[in-house]
């Protein structure tokens, strides 16, 4: 493990001398290389199926290749700084409320209920139910609640997400507010069921949000949780290439991303290259605060693929179902 994160260490030293002259070299080898990141790839097929071998053997060949390209002359690019801050402040509303294709929400949406029944909750549980979708994105969550019948969905985002969606959606049992996770203009204890799926980690403090989630839910009602683990490899790297990122503008990005035929469903890569904020929390913390809040009790989504390899993902994801 210790040899490996050397080998990380000196191929984002290598990749930071190249970052002003080759910038879109850049951001071809760290789409290659966030990739291979991941257990599987829906779109391009590994071949490797022992993961640590597969990140040691695609870490030699992207340094070698680095090296080889450094042999040839280029521009430098000189980026203009507010052009790069502009991005980073636009973010939010431009990288994680994407809209899915009908195939992928359909995708999503299989495993998503997969997860909840794992966890203990059956699809049946949402018919007549009051919902809290908190950080909805597309609202690709609250459609799924509401093709489950639930009887009224509040779907809460920034402003700019929130207005598309007014402007897109027509499905009567879902309400669109302008919100904040952080501080949610509700009444104590008002919904049976919240919704929190990969939000969290991308504000200023995991625990206050827990703690206006939970108190905007109903004793006895469920809310279901994702929030980014720690340690590993995994979440070293999205560390590194987040800083790395910061020197190369989101829309210079698109655009290599155009010119190498990368679907544009693929949104995980300037989300974890762009984000303004985010946390990586390890499993013992988060529980921690979960105790801390007197909860009746929670459950873990387990991972296999995870917990066999923390020397690649670290804590993986925290899925939890967490009973008031």
């Amino acid at each position: 493990m210790k040899n490996l994160k050397k080998e990380i260490n000196k191929f984002f030293q290598l990749l930071n001398t190249i970052v002003k002259t080759k910038p879109y070299l850049v951001v071809i080898v760290l789409h290659e290389y966030l990739r291979n990141l991941y257990p599987e790839d829906s779109f391009l097929k590994f071949t490797e199926n022992n993961h640590t071998k597969r990140i040691k053997k695609i870490l030699k060949h992207l340094t070698e290749f680095i090296k080889l390209s450094n042999k040839i002359k280029t521009y430098k690019i000189k980026f203009n700084k507010e052009l790069v801050h502009k991005n980073l402040n636009q973010i939010n509303d431009q990288i994680f409320c994407k809209i899915f294709k009908a195939h992928e929400n359909k995708i999503h949406e299989k495993k998503y209920l997969t997860n909840l029944k794992n966890l203990g909750l059956d699809k049946k549980y949402f018919k007549n139910k009051y919902i809290l979708d908190a950080g909805t994105g597309y609202g690709r969550h609250a459609k799924i609640f509401s093709n489950l019948s639930a009887r009224k969905i509040i779907a809460i985002d920034g402003k700019l997400t929130i207005k598309k969606n007014l402007q897109e959606s027509k499905i009567k049992n879902i309400t669109y507010k302008e919100g904040n996770v952080l501080n949610l203009k509700f009444k104590n204890s008002v919904f049976d069921f919240v919704n929190c799926y990969g939000v969290l980690h991308h504000t200023s403090s995991i625990d206050k949000g827990i703690q206006e989630l939970l108190r905007v839910l109903k004793k006895g009602g469920f809310l279901f949780l994702y929030i980014y683990g720690k340690g590993g490899v995994f979440w070293d790297s999205r560390k590194k290439m987040n800083k790395l990122f910061k020197k190369i503008p989101q829309e210079y990005t698109k655009k290599i991303f155009e010119m190498i035929n990368v679907p544009k469903e693929r949104f995980i890569f300037e989300d974890t290259w762009y984000a303004p904020t985010e946390t990586h929390t390890y499993k013992k913390k988060l529980e921690k605060m979960l105790i801390r809040h007197k909860i009746d009790f929670f459950k873990k989504l387990i991972n296999k693929t995870f917990d066999k390899n923390k020397n690649i993902w670290g804590d993986g994801d925290l899925i939890y179902l967490i009973k008031k």
